[in-house]
């Protein structure tokens, strides 16, 4: 026989639990010493629960208020690039749908849907996350790190009009910023949330095995909520476009927030829905995704008629902190 209580739970090594007994005496006498390892693995996979969920609504997020325009994403081996059209005549609203269609798959989908969003999630996500979290850790900080042993390298074209071919940004260059959480029993892990821009589908990994395998260098360990800070100064610091988008991404966090402050108080806690058995759980997650996204849809259907999101003549495109490269291989001056 096998025990129940942590059936196919995670094992904190990338493996599962299977604890199996010759019979009923013989898990009885056992349970004083498995109790303990039983309830840490519990708490594990209300971890790796989170970490679920949470991909979840960050993508749910990151769809209602997409913001690029591609033309096309031509892939040489592990190399994607993204194009946007030659010449856009579109409308006037920096929304626009994701485009689904364009993917054979929903990891490639994942992969652009996440490409460069690893700060902004960590920012507008933060109120969900720290709901989420409370109650389930001993401790949570963000590492920022530079990557390795990426299996997608995505660059994104540009029309500047400087040169007669798109000018790019090669992401695999940039920072890459996750969660990492302590549990109350000292297990550490990752919790990477826009790990499929690299091809890494794993949401939450042991963090030496995170650390072994996808951690080039750590730049730096901020607090929880360390990136959110961060975003917010930059965004104001630097004004124009970027300050633009930073203003209309938190109108969708502040909609996220009282969408989910509304259902927790007619159910349960983001931490109490982690718990529950498989089929409680279940049930109840798939009510609060639904109503996120017709709640977060009727949000952006009301601001866009009322020309919230148009870009105006007054804001300056500009700040840009990146080092534009020719898709040639050629500098751009």
């Amino acid at each position: 026989m096998i025990c129940v209580g942590c059936k196919g739970m995670p094992d904190g090594s990338q493996g599962q639990m299977e604890v199996r007994y010759c019979g009923t005496k013989c898990q009885k006498e056992d349970w004083t010493s498995h109790k303990t390892l039983c309830s840490v693995a519990r708490a594990r996979k209300a971890i790796y629960r989170a970490g679920e969920l949470a991909k979840v609504v960050s993508h749910l997020f990151s769809r209602t208020k997409y913001k690029m325009v591609i033309k096309e994403v031509k892939k040489f081996g592990n190399v994607w690039i993204i194009y946007p059209p030659s010449e856009y005549k579109g409308s006037k609203c920096a929304l626009h749908p994701f485009p689904s269609a364009l993917f054979a798959n929903k990891q490639d989908a994942d992969a652009i849907l996440e490409f460069q969003s690893c700060n902004a999630v960590l920012d507008h996500l933060h109120g969900f996350l720290k709901g989420l979290l409370t109650g389930l850790c001993a401790e949570v900080d963000e590492v920022i790190h530079f990557t390795k042993n990426v299996r997608v390298r995505l660059i994104q074209a540009y029309n500047t009009g400087l040169t007669s071919n798109p000018s790019a940004v090669d992401a695999t260059d940039y920072l890459h910023s996750v969660i990492r959480i302590t549990s109350k029993n000292g297990e550490k892990y990752i919790m990477d949330l826009t790990g499929a821009q690299y091809a890494w589908h794993e949401i939450v990994t042991p963090y030496d095995i995170y650390q072994q395998s996808k951690i080039r260098l750590i730049q730096q360990v901020l607090p929880f909520g360390g990136t959110r800070q961060l975003c917010k100064e930059r965004a104001e610091n630097t004004g124009g476009i970027a300050q633009w988008h930073h203003r209309a991404d938190t109108g969708f966090e502040t909609a996220l927030n009282d969408l989910l402050r509304f259902w927790q108080q007619g159910n349960m806690s983001l931490s109490t829905l982690l718990r529950l058995p498989d089929d409680q759980f279940e049930k109840q997650q798939a009510g609060l995704l639904e109503m996120l996204e017709a709640g977060l849809q009727t949000y952006r259907k009301f601001m866009t008629e009322t020309g919230a999101f148009d870009l105006k003549g007054d804001i300056i495109i500009g700040g840009f902190d990146r080092k534009f490269k020719d898709v040639t291989g050629k500098a751009i001056n």
